[in-house]
């Protein structure tokens, strides 16, 4: 689905990735039997402009363990660029 030279800002760090870090979190979660993780996704805006797409989203998560709740609201943005005539 990405593209070879796909680039992110993953909300779980200060460093910019490529491709292969962009779900890594997500096995991180998956690891730990004891945690209950809520995920909402929604999109705030799009703006479409010749073969580029910026999509603006929010996410709101909370994360229970038997020993706390963590909650958090984080505002990110994609940007999808076409390639070909696909």
């Amino acid at each position: 689905m990405w593209h070879e030279d796909s680039m992110c800002h993953p909300s779980f760090g200060d460093l910019v990735s490529n491709k292969n870090g962009i779900a890594v979190w997500k096995t991180k979660l998956h690891k730990n039997l004891n945690l209950k993780f809520n995920y909402d996704l929604l999109k705030k805006g799009v703006n479409a402009k010749d073969d580029l797409v910026l999509v603006f989203k929010m996410s709101i998560i909370s994360m229970l363990t038997k020993k706390m709740v963590r909650k958090g609201t984080f505002m990110f943005t994609r940007t999808w660029k076409k390639h070909g005539d696909i």
